[in-house]
């Protein structure tokens, strides 16, 4: 069985956001459908991706969407009910900077998953992702109406900077992302600081990538990362500074003008087989709060 990396929130909410062309999904046959579900009514979604056992392939975004309707809460079907399954809700596809939810769906009883509203009631299009450690994973999409306000999750920040790389210490580029602010920030500056546990630290300013008018990002987030030809020399630099873990995070981030200072650690602070460090901010970041 072929798989991808499995992506974090951040990035599964970069791809996204970029990936939106629209079109028809050319989903191989052997690759089971996804079936959400409201009340009595069933909508039949074929996969836009998948990893199966054929290998992996990658569609559009279906253009119109189909609709699940109104409801307060769907249930998604798939017959893999140890899968794990995420939805991104995306409130207006046509929007220069789109405003965007991430949901980690309940799993049921019964081998199904439940996905909940978030944010205000409205129109959403919702891509559903599914996946299991070494089994595949697939992707789906369609238009849901929600008929109440849910809830509103607080903003974020995602480090990446260090890896094992077979029991070596190693790095495959430092990035870092914010999401789910009240707003895109018009300036924005972050410092990343990674200390080993002799207090050695190593420290760099990550230049922003784009702007708070660049299109194709999520409202109210905010990305940093070096070019592709500063990339390997940044994460090489990282490493060689560093002795033995474990390895505390900080970043300073400066918001039009207000810092908040985030920390975390790696890798207690990683989920297994992943880069990714969710950092605690103080003062918390300020959250889109739904209007």
């Amino acid at each position: 069985m072929r798989t991808r990396s499995v992506l974090g929130t951040a990035a599964v909410l970069a791809v996204l956001v970029a990936g939106c062309a629209s079109g028809t999904s050319g989903a191989p046959e052997d690759v089971p459908d996804v079936e959400i579900q409201n009340g009595d009514q069933v909508l039949w979604l074929r996969p836009t991706s998948a990893c199966w056992s054929f290998g992996c392939f990658d569609g559009p975004r279906p253009d119109p969407l189909e609709s699940a309707g109104e409801a307060s809460f769907l249930t998604v079907r798939f017959p893999k009910p140890t899968w794990e399954f995420s939805a991104l809700l995306t409130q207006d596809l046509e929007a220069c900077q789109p405003r965007q939810l991430h949901a980690d769906l309940t799993p049921n009883h019964d081998g199904t998953w439940r996905l909940d509203q978030q944010g205000p009631a409205g129109d959403w299009a919702v891509d559903v992702f599914g996946y299991a450690d070494g089994q595949g994973d697939v992707a789906a999409s369609f238009a849901w109406t929600s008929t109440g306000d849910g809830e509103l999750p607080p903003a974020t920040g995602t480090l990446i900077a260090l890896a094992d790389h077979d029991v070596e210490l190693d790095s495959y580029g430092i990035e870092f992302f914010v999401a789910g602010l009240e707003h895109t920030p018009l300036d924005a500056l972050a410092s990343v600081s990674v200390s080993d546990s002799a207090g050695q630290e190593f420290v760099v300013e990550v230049p922003r990538s784009g702007d708070a008018a660049t299109c194709g990002t999520a409202a109210g987030s905010a990305s940093f990362r070096f070019s592709d030809s500063q990339a390997q020399d940044r994460a090489d630099e990282l490493v060689t500074a560093l002795g033995d873990g474990p390895y505390a995070y900080r970043v300073d981030l400066t918001l039009d003008g207000v810092t908040y200072q985030g920390r975390g650690s790696w890798p207690a602070g990683a989920e297994e087989r992943s880069l990714e460090v969710d950092l605690t901010f103080s003062p918390p970041l300020p959250a889109w709060d739904g209007d």
